[in-house]
């Protein structure tokens, strides 16, 4: 069963409302019957007072009958009343007038027994059969006659049940109005998550422009986010790829061109010298296109965002640079090239990939023998200098101006030389993308000592 944060939302919101109106009714239901139990009971403390008030001290007995008499004649109009304006029954709330002696003098009409009044004056509880009754009694100090003002219990809990029930009708109420408003504003606040898929369902698949969070929720704003650089990781791949392929068509269509006119050059050929001649160009041409596929090949894996975020490790630079040297010897030693390496320690360590620090030390020295006049010398050092680890590459070449000095570091860009050599142009640009990848620095810098060039490349140092 697949999770909905609808169903979610509106379960527990709905849970919670009826749990806290369950508890808000029962804690309303008890703090009413205080409140009922303290209205009444200051009532029939003013009733009671004013009845003492009301009657005389000098009334007869004849004058005692014949206000009860007057009391019995109207129940009528009390029943009439009780059905139209009380929740209480009006029989069960008691007066009685009582003389010294206990004798009653007057009692209210329609009322129940008569109630055995508590000697001392005040408010008190009195069981009388199986009904419990609230009692409140006052005198008269010079006729000592006493007022009785009684109540059962049964009908104040009668009057705290009608309260009970109209506090459920109105809970019920509005419960039902708070889950219509729950299940509108839950369904308002999903639409933007709807918004949002909707907008990436129906937009070109070529678009890979950011999605706007402008009025995104901000608690789904890093899943837009993320999504984000979700799309410009594919940008950037699919730009990357679109270089690359671009890089290929331009820097093979010579080499394919060349290669097909030596082909037709060797085809054409008279004699056996003509022919091993066109195919020796042949040959060279297409060294230069597979050395140039190589460094297309190597710039594309450095660009790779995987490629980015894989571990580095602590590298010797010291025995990577002896290991690269061995391979360039014989290079080296066609131009008669004295290729000589300066270290002080037998290891400084690096923060690094092994394969693109061996890629860079390679590209730097095959560029300075390259380019080094024969019968010269090309000086390698590893240092340490401060908190960094320098690698240096000097050479007796022509040199790089320094206006040029920037431009180099570019895709394709080839200073132009007397005696200039064949290439792709893209061995400084590898360079400057491992030298970012590593945080390092790169400087092209003359020589104090002679003419060239030196290549010095600073990398972070590694504590052992």
């Amino acid at each position: 069963m697949q999770f909905s944060i609808r169903k979610f939302f509106l379960l527990n919101l709905f849970l919670t409302i009826a749990i806290s109106s369950f508890l808000v009714g029962i804690g309303n239901y008890y703090l009413d019957q205080e409140d009922i139990h303290e209205h009444l009971d200051a009532l029939m403390v003013s009733t009671g007072i004013a009845y003492a008030a009301l009657l005389g001290n000098k009334f007869t007995h004849t004058d005692w009958q014949n206000i009860q008499h007057s009391l019995l004649n109207i129940p009528a109009k009390i029943k009439k009343f009780e059905a139209a304006n009380s929740a209480i029954p009006l029989w069960k709330i008691n007066l009685q007038v009582l003389d010294p002696k206990g004798h009653v003098l007057l009692r209210s009409p329609l009322t129940g027994p008569i109630i055995k009044a508590p000697k001392n004056e005040g408010l008190s509880d009195v069981i009388q059969g199986q009904d419990k009754w609230r009692v409140f009694v006052t005198s008269k100090t010079k006729s000592k006659i006493r007022i009785v003002i009684a109540e059962r219990y049964e009908s104040r809990s009668h009057l705290g049940k009608v309260i009970a029930v109209d506090d459920i009708y109105i809970l019920l109420f509005a419960f039902s109005i708070s889950g219509l408003l729950v299940s509108i504003i839950v369904g308002r606040g999903l639409n933007n998550l709807a918004k949002v898929a909707e907008e990436v369902a129906y937009r070109d698949p070529t678009n890979l422009s950011p999605v706007s969070i402008t009025k995104v929720p901000l608690e789904i704003q890093p899943l837009v986010q993320e999504l984000n650089n979700l799309l410009a990781r594919l940008a950037a791949q699919f730009a990357k790829e679109k270089r690359f392929t671009a890089d290929c068509a331009h820097e093979l269509r010579t080499p394919l061109a060349a290669l097909k006119a030596q082909l037709q050059v060797a085809m054409g050929a008279k004699t056996i010298k003509e022919k091993d001649l066109a195919l020796a160009k042949l040959m060279l041409t297409l060294d230069r296109g597979v050395h140039t596929v190589q460094q297309l090949l190597i710039i594309s894996q450095l660009s790779d965002a995987s490629y980015k975020d894989g571990e580095f490790t602590k590298v010797n630079l010291i025995q990577v640079t002896q290991e690269v040297l061995a391979m360039l010897f014989h290079m080296a030693d066609k131009k008669n090239i004295e290729l000589s390496f300066n270290h002080s320690e037998k290891k400084l360590l690096i923060k690094a990939n092994s394969t693109s620090i061996a890629i860079l030390v390679r590209n730097l020295v095959e560029n300075a023998i390259k380019y080094s006049p024969a019968n010269t010398q090309v000086m390698v050092s590893v240092y340490c200098e401060k908190e960094a680890i320098i690698f240096e590459v000097t050479d007796n070449g022509p040199g790089i101006s320094k206006s040029e000095r920037k431009r180099v570091f570019e895709r394709f860009y080839r200073v132009l030389t007397p005696n200039r050599q064949p290439g792709s142009g893209l061995g400084l640009a590898i360079v400057q993308k491992i030298c970012e990848l590593h945080n390092a620095k790169v400087k092209l810098l003359k020589p104090e000592s002679s003419s060239g060039l030196t290549v010095r490349v600073s990398f972070p140092h590694v504590l052992t």
